[in-house]
Formats: structure tokens, sequence, C-alpha cells
């Protein structure tokens, strides 16, 4: 169970809680080392006698209904809903890989690139061209996967193709702005995402996968960068986002997270309300960044997580869930592409600059994730006592 978790998305210390749950249900005590690619579990039973187990993470991926499911055998198995044979039945069956839905993704993830580029204040040009590279860009990153491709190289390939559209259609066009429609196309790739969870790993204690974590984001930001250097190398458009005016900027990131979480396999229950919290957070961020953007991170992400820890309560599934579709759109993930953007150029003291900024936005988001998610812990923990 702890294993399909850490494929399907899920952090090391959700992993961590699920097999301390699991264990203390079966009356034995456990030691746990969680990191991205691997668990290694030792259980102590009442004789004393120890049995270590190491399970590794071979195939990663990002699959949020398999999450759900997992956590809902974790919680009906700890609550004794279920039989132990039933739960490890159920757990079986979901690390059996269903049939892809090469189409419904491909379009999710075009859809997704295309309204978040609009987001960012490109033309409806530039919404077509990005929304047809994301469907190709999602169809090679799943062909890819099937013959255990290294990421370095889907990343490379895929901001290599998203860059090409986007600058040959404003070449050919003449219209278009292709900083909106890189910055768009390039959102369901980007390794913000993994930051965040590498510096809330960090908050924990989580160092070793904490590194682990930064590392890969490292790397995948230097192969989006490559890719989209080579071709700004051959031609150079004007550059500059500005945002879409109030509220069709809204809508669009509304329909861009819906589309997104289609793409990573969000429960349909949960979808309009984790597009709906993203849009929100997103909202908050426009009106205080302008002021202090430190604030406008860490006020958004507070947000984000006080409404994803109450719909994780009402509705029954992981908050996890809706923090990895709701954040998306203020993930800096664009700060760390551009720091490696200037360092694939030698333009290194803007390197520097832009990589402390996209540093700093990140430690603010996932400061306001762990003191909501404290919070709430701390509460729950105050209300399990009052109630026994």
């Amino acid at each position: 169970m702890s294993q399909v978790i850490l494929q399907n998305g899920g952090e090391t210390q959700r992993v961590e809680d699920t097999i301390n749950v699991i264990v203390s249900f079966a009356g034995m005590e456990a030691n746990t080392f969680v990191v991205p690619t691997g668990i290694t579990i030792t259980v102590n039973d009442n004789l004393g006698n120890e049995r270590t187990i190491f399970v590794r993470m071979v195939k990663r991926s990002i699959n949020l209904s398999k999450l759900d499911s997992a956590n809902s055998i974790s919680r009906l198995l700890s609550q004794n809903a279920i039989p132990i044979d039933e739960a490890i039945d159920k757990t079986k069956e979901l690390m059996i890989s269903g049939k892809k839905k090469y189409v419904q993704l491909s379009i999710a993830a075009g859809l997704s690139s295309g309204f978040f580029a609009l987001m960012f204040g490109g033309m409806w040009i530039d919404f077509i061209t990005v929304a047809v590279a994301g469907v190709i860009v999602q169809l090679i990153s799943m062909s890819f996967k099937n013959e255990n491709m290294f990421h370095f190289l889907i990343s490379l390939a895929g901001s290599f193709i998203i860059a090409l559209f986007s600058v040959t259609a404003i070449w050919f066009f003449g219209i278009g702005n292709a900083a909106a429609a890189i910055a768009g196309g390039m959102m369901p790739i980007l390794p913000g995402l993994a930051m965040v969870n590498a510096i809330s790993d960090t908050i924990n204690g989580n160092l070793v996968s904490a590194n682990a974590r930064g590392s890969e984001a490292a790397l995948v930001a230097v192969a989006l960068a490559l890719g989209v250097s080579v071709v700004l190398s051959v031609y150079m458009p004007e550059m500059g986002t500005t945002p879409a005016q109030v509220p069709f900027g809204y809508v669009c990131c509304f329909l861009a997270l819906i589309a997104f979480c289609v793409l990573f396999h969000v429960p349909k229950k949960g979808i309009i309300l984790c597009a709906a919290i993203g849009t929100l957070g997103y909202a908050v961020f426009n009106m205080i960044s302008p002021g202090n953007a430190n604030l406008g991170y860490f006020s958004a992400a507070v947000l984000i997580a006080l409404c994803a820890e109450a719909s994780a309560r009402i509705i029954k599934m992981p908050v996890t869930i809706f923090l990895i579709s709701a954040v998306i759109p203020i993930v800096p993930g664009l700060g760390l592409f551009y720091t490696m953007m200037h360092v694939v150029q030698n333009e290194y003291l803007q390197a520097l600059q832009t990589g402390a900024q996209a540093m700093i936005n990140l430690a603010m988001i996932a400061v306001g994730f762990s003191l909501v998610s404290f919070a709430f812990k701390l509460l729950s923990s105050k209300y399990d006592k009052g109630v026994s």
C-alpha cells in the first residue's frame, strides 16, 4: 500500500504515516526509511523478532486516483472495517497498470497548456499552438515512459517541441506571445511541485528525500532550459508575460486546472473543488503579490492549505490531492526554469538573482503548507483526546 502511495505522487511523510498506522493495527512496531525511489521497513513483533523489507520504485508517476484508493483502504483497515485479506487484494489491484487513456490524457494536457498560456496573457493563436504542442508532448511522454526513458530526455524533448511550435507560429503568422505560449505549454511538465515537496521534506526532517527531489527538479529544469535555448538560439522573438485581465484570467485558470486534474487522474468528485481552490489561491496571490511577492506566495499557500484540509475531511480524500492540484498556478516553476535559462546563456548574475527568488518563493509556499498542516494535526489530536 505504501508502494502505491509513493509511486503515484504521495509525499514521503504520508508514506511513513501509512506504514505506521498499518503496522500498529497489526500490533507491531516498525522503523521506516522512505526516499522517492525506495522504501525500507523493519518490523518488530511481540516476540522480539525483526524482519526488514526493501522495495525499490522503478516507475513513478502522478495518479491521484490510485493515491485516493490506497488512502481509503488504509483508513478502512485502521478502522477494522475490512479484513486484512481483502485489503491486500484491493492493494494488488491498484498495483496493476490499467489501460492508458492516451486520447483523454493528451487532450487534457493540450487544454491545460492552452488555458495556462491564456492565463499568462497569450493570444488565442497561442492557445491553439500550445494546445497542439501539449497533445504531442503528452503522447511522446507516455510512449517514452513505456520504454523506461529517463525523465531528463522526456523534459528535453517536450520543451523543444513547445518552444518550436510557439516560435514557428509567431514567425509564420506574425502575431502571438512567445513567453506566454512557452510558459503555458510547460506548466504540466515544470518541476515546481517537486521543489515544493523537497522543501516540505526538509521542514519535516526528511533530508535525504529532500535532496533527491531537489536534484531531480534541478535536472528537469536544466533539460527544459536546454530544449528552449536550442530553439531561441535560432530565432528570438520578443519575450515577456503579462497576466490576462480579470476575470478572464481566473476563468482560464479554472479551466486549466480542470484539465490538469484530468491529466493527473484526480477522482471525479474532487475535480471541480480542486480547480476552485486553485483559482481562489491564484486570485489571492494576484491581489497581494504586487505589493509583496513573498507575502503573496505565503498567503495563497495558507489559503490553499486551509481549503485543502477542510475539503479532505468533508469528502474523505487525501489532502495531498488538493494540494498538488490547487498549488499549480502559484508554484514558481517558471522561476527555476528561467534560472537555468540564464545559466545555459552564461548570464550567471541573473541566474543567481532569479534562482534565489524562486527558492524564497518555494519556501514561502512550503512554510504556509506546513503551518496549516501542523495546526490541523494539533487540533485533531486535541479533539481526539477530548472525545476519548
